[in-house]
Parts: structure tokens; C-alpha cells; sequence
């Protein structure tokens, strides 16, 4: 009996030690704390992946003794979802690395970073049964990816080279960025929270300006996207280089107009510096850059840029177009070279993502839009005719804030109607060739302090056109500041004044919209 119970208690013990044989494999618990960033923006290619809100903060890796047993070394990969982006060198002052080890983790060591394969490769001691006493901790901080084209959230997984070493992952993925953002929300014109926005500019093709000022506002995409060099840094010391930075760029500048630009900061940007305050197209010099020595990363903050547009004296006509702008985070750039993290250029770089261009100045042509909505031409002899005249009067008494004195020439466009709707457009410019009616100069135009007159019998006569008719007119002058006049009358017991009426430029006030028809232009 005794040999019986002697051999059943052998027999238990046995099955005992096979049944936790796997657990005894296991015996320091590795816990991973991520930390990581609560927001990022999706187009840094140096995005943080710890807390911002904490200096040093990083990932904090956790082994707890489970029971003494020897440990072997093991690798623990830590991937990431976009490339890494910073080294044991890169950037100065918050570099990648090891900081915090204590007691088991004593000497945890980065042995491999792969950049390009997202991957940070530790390295995990190996020990005795005699000092497996104590559990131990470290941090790794500075880990900064290319966030370009991530999603939130982004995460990241762990994994152990060996997992028959007597140590345990009690998890294996955990999140390094919750969400995503955009560094600008919006470039618009208008003004910051209580400025005073001047809308946008325009110039006439013959350098008269009509209204020199604009302003353009830009709003931050989340609290923190605006940083300064310090807060761009997990360490809190300023990184070499630069912080977050703005570039608004013009393009369509013409040549002779130089562009002025002044900032105004809403109140929680304390340090703001704008570069290249004077833009010219001769210059190629057509961006203004925006860096932050002082700002809020708990409120959304705005930037308004005040343009002030003038010409030269020498200059004499512009091209028709539009001056526009759009705004990018800047530096642009990668953040490896080749699989290897760069700072040239400075940290952090951006991938593009500029805002939809703005039109801040418009250049329109320099001309006169006028309408005479009733003409008449019965084209019987002693029948009724519209008499029709337009005076050039940029040719003024006025040495202050007179007009600019120009030239140019008529184009008349004929809307006729017929019995039971509207017939077919025609028109008609004059030229060295096409000369109707009295006051026009050899080449066609009407000069400055001139006068033209003429009947609609005498412009359907120059068009080729015969019969009855009658519609209304649009007349261009090819001059700022024509004026016009037009009646109807059968020359011997009947004549009525037809209003000519001043549209504005259609290229700033669109006839469909808040167009302004007036005779007092």
C-alpha cells in the first residue's frame, strides 16, 4: 500500500509540473503604455507619436515578475504605421531614445531602427535565475513618423523575437496617434476675431486702381497645429531650425505692381514674424512666410494679412487677370533621404496640402460698359430714328484726382426684335475702315475729349444692314469714364431722351448678382 501511494503521488506531481510547464516559461509580464498623441496633423512628416502635453513623455514599456527563472535576450519590435522619421541623432535636442530604465530594463538598449520599414527593434537582457528578483520599466521617446496619408487611429503593434525566453506580451497593438487634423482650416477674405476687413482689390488694364487694399485671414486647423519651435519638441528644447511655419504664395503679381503685406495676430499668438513684406512679380519674390515664437496649443488661433496693391509711375497698362492666393504649412519636404531621416530643411517638413486659391485683386479690362434699352429705326424716309452719342471725358478740368487721359474705340452690339420674340445679334467696332457718324479720329477710336455722334441708320449702314429695326443696344467704349446719350425722334414733331445707363466692370459685379445699371457712374 505504501509503494501503491507512493508511486499515485509521483504520478500527480509529474502531471502537476508538465501542466505548468507553459506558464512557468513566462515569467517577466511586459505591459506596453502607448501615450501616445490625442492629435496630430495628417500632413507632418515629422508627427509626434507621444503625449505633447507632457515633457518626455513616450512609450513606457512594463515588466512585471511573474516568478525567478533564467531569461534569455529577445528582440522587441515596435512598428509604427508611417516611416520613421527621426533617429538617435535627429532632431538635436529630442532625438529617438532610451530614457527611465530601471531594475530588469537596467541596460535596454536600441539596437536597430528601421526608418523606412517603420519598425524600432530593442534590445531585451538576458539573466540567471539568481537576479530574477525584480520587475523594471523604461521609456522610448522621440519617435516621429510621416503622418501623410495615415488615419485615425493610427497604431502601432509590438512583438518579441522569441517567445520562449520567460518573457510574456500581455498585449500586442496599442494606439500611437488618436486623430487626425488639418494645420490650416480656411484662407479666406475677411478679417481676425474684431479686425476690420478692406475685401479685395481692383485695377483697370490701364493702371488705374479703383480699390488698393484687400485682406486675407487664416485660421488654424486645431489648437496645436500652430507650434513653435519649443512646442514642437517632446523635450521642451527648441528644435533647431523651426517651428510650424505659413507660406501664403500670390501668383499673377503683373509686372509694375508691387504688393505690400502687413500681419495682425489674433491675441493669443504672442510671437508672430512675417517675412518678404514687398512682393513683385520682376522680383520672383511672391510669397510671404508666417513663423510662431509664441503660441496657444489650447485655442484655435487666426493670422489677417493686409495687402496694400500699387503701380509704378512708369506703368501704363496691365494684363487682365487676377492676383491669387493660397496658403500651405511649411517647410515642404520628405522626411528621409534615401531610408535615412534628414534634417535638412529643418523639423518639422510638410507634405503639400494648400488651401483653394483666393482672388485678392482683380485686374479688369479698362472700358465702358453702356446700354441703351430702347433704339428705334423704322427705316422709312421722314420715319422715325435713334440718334445716339458718346463723350470721351477723360479729358477733365481736375489737377487733383483727375481721370487719365486715353483713347479707344466703339463696339456697338444690336439686340433686334422681331414681331413675336428676339432675332439675331449682331455687332459692330469701328475702325480705320468703319467710321459712322461724326467725332471719330482716322484709326477709329474716340479721342480723350472727344465727342461722338451718329444715327442707328447711319451704324446699321456701316454693319451692312438694311430694313427696319428696333431693340436695344450694349455699347463698349474702349476708355474708362464714356458717357452717353440717346433719343428718339422722327425730326419734326416728336423726340424722346432713351436713358443710357453705366453697367460696372461684369468682371467684379456680375449682372446676376449685385450688378450696378446707373446713370450716375
Amino acid at each position: 500500500m505504501q509503494l501503491r501511494s507512493r508511486l499515485l503521488c509521483g504520478l500527480v506531481v509529474t502531471m502537476l509540473v508538465l501542466a505548468m510547464a507553459p506558464t512557468s516559461n513566462a515569467q517577466i509580464n511586459i505591459t506596453v503604455f502607448e501615450n501616445g498623441s490625442t492629435l496630430e496633423n495628417n500632413f507632418n512628416r515629422h508627427a509626434m507619436t507621444a503625449d505633447r502635453s507632457s515633457v518626455g513623455a513616450g512609450m513606457v514599456v512594463s515588466g512585471s515578475l511573474l516568478a525567478s527563472s533564467p531569461l534569455t535576450t529577445t528582440t522587441l519590435t515596435i512598428t509604427y504605421p508611417g516611416d520613421i522619421t527621426s533617429s538617435v541623432a535627429l532632431p538635436a535636442g529630442d532625438a529617438l531614445r532610451v530614457e527611465g530604465r530601471s531594475g530588469i530594463f537596467a541596460t535596454v538598449a536600441i539596437s536597430t531602427v528601421l526608418y523606412a520599414s517603420n519598425q524600432v527593434l530593442l534590445q531585451l537582457p538576458g539573466f540567471g535565475p539568481a537576479v530574477q528578483d525584480r520587475s523594471g520599466s523604461f521609456r522610448l521617446i522621440g519617435v516621429r513618423m510621416d503622418a501623410t496619408g495615415l488615419t485615425a487611429p493610427a497604431t502601432t503593434t509590438y512583438s518579441l523575437s522569441n517567445t520562449a525566453n520567460n518573457y510574456l506580451l500581455s498585449d500586442t497593438s496599442g494606439t500611437v496617434v488618436t486623430a487626425f487634423g488639418n494645420g490650416i482650416t480656411s484662407l479666406a477674405i475677411g478679417a481676425i476675431t474684431g479686425g476690420t476687413s478692406t475685401g479685395t482689390s481692383t485695377f483697370f488694364s490701364n493702371a488705374t486702381p479703383t480699390t488698393t487694399t484687400a485682406s486675407l485671414v487664416i485660421t488654424e486647423g486645431f489648437a496645436s497645429a500652430w507650434r513653435t519651435a519649443s512646442q514642437e519638441s517632446g523635450s521642451g528644447v527648441g528644435l533647431t531650425g523651426n517651428g510650424t511655419s505659413v507660406e501664403v504664395t500670390f501668383t499673377g503679381i503683373p509686372t509694375g505692381v508691387t504688393v505690400g503685406v502687413v500681419g495682425t495676430a489674433s491675441s493669443t499668438l504672442t510671437g508672430v514674424t512675417i517675412t518678404d513684406a514687398s512682393l513683385t512679380s520682376a522680383s520672383g519674390d511672391n510669397d510671404v512666410t508666417i513663423r510662431f515664437t509664441g503660441s496657444s496649443l489650447t485655442k484655435i488661433e487666426e493670422i489677417q494679412l493686409s495687402l496694400t496693391f500699387t503701380v509704378s509711375g512708369t506703368t501704363t497698362a496691365i494684363a487682365i487677370g487676377s492676383i491669387t492666393a493660397i496658403a500651405d504649412l511649411e517647410p515642404l519636404g520628405t522626411g528621409l533621404t534615401g531610408a535615412v531621416p534628414t534634417a535638412t530643411g529643418g523639423i518639422p517638413r510638410f507634405s503639400t496640402n494648400a488651401t483653394p486659391a483666393v482672388t485678392v485683386s482683380s485686374i479688369v479690362s479698362a472700358t465702358t460698359n453702356m446700354l441703351i434699352p430702347f433704339v428705334v429705326n423704322d427705316g422709312l424716309a421722314g420715319g422715325f430714328n435713334t440718334g445716339v452719342s458718346v463723350a470721351n471725358t477723360t479729358a477733365d478740368p481736375y489737377t487733383i484726382g483727375g481721370a487719365t487721359a486715353a483713347s479707344g474705340a466703339l463696339t456697338f452690339t444690336f439686340y433686334p426684335r422681331t414681331a413675336d420674340g428676339a432675332d439675331t445679334s449682331w455687332t459692330l467696332t469701328t475702325s480705320t475702315s468703319v467710321r459712322p457718324g461724326v467725332g471719330l479720329s482716322a484709326d477709329g477710336t474716340l479721342a480723350s475729349g472727344g465727342t461722338w455722334s451718329g444715327l442707328l441708320s447711319e451704324l446699321m449702314a456701316a454693319g451692312n444692314k438694311t430694313g427696319a429695326f428696333t431693340g436695344y443696344i450694349f455699347i463698349r467704349a474702349d476708355f474708362l469714364l464714356a458717357h452717353g446719350t440717346s433719343f428718339v425722334t422722327n425730326f419734326s414733331t416728336f423726340t424722346s431722351a432713351s436713358p443710357v445707363l453705366i453697367l460696372g466692370p461684369t468682371e467684379t459685379t456680375p449682372r446676376n448678382g449685385s450688378a450696378l445699371e446707373s446713370l450716375g457712374l
